[in-house]
């Protein structure tokens, strides 16, 4: 992930929860002018995003590339019943292609 792709999740995380930079970057220990910087795209110190992830009460984790889609499918599912209906595709499509390369190995 590039680091304008974190920047844009803080930056849409922030605004989700009505907060200002200035907020953030406070309850993070840094400077307003840091944590734009930061959201603007700027590189930063992991122990600074983990900062920021403290202060808006986010996670960061690391995802498999072949677990993304179903993550991001959970995550921006609108209902429960959304993210159980895109999950359910997801593992299907999962089983299916796994299936597939446990046949071809035979």
């Amino acid at each position: 992930m590039t680091m304008d792709k974190i920047s844009k999740q803080i930056s849409n995380r922030r605004n989700k929860l009505g907060l200002y930079q200035s907020q953030v970057g406070q309850q993070a220990n840094m400077t307003q002018q840091q944590y734009q910087r930061i959201e603007a795209g700027g590189e930063c110190k992991l122990s600074s995003l983990e900062r920021i992830a403290e202060a808006m009460s986010l996670e960061l984790a690391m995802i498999p590339k072949e677990k993304l889609g179903l993550v991001e499918a959970v995550l921006n599912a609108s209902s429960a019943a959304e993210a159980m209906n895109a999950i359910h595709m997801i593992s299907t499509q999962f089983e299916n292609s796994a299936g597939k390369e446990s046949s071809e190995a035979a």
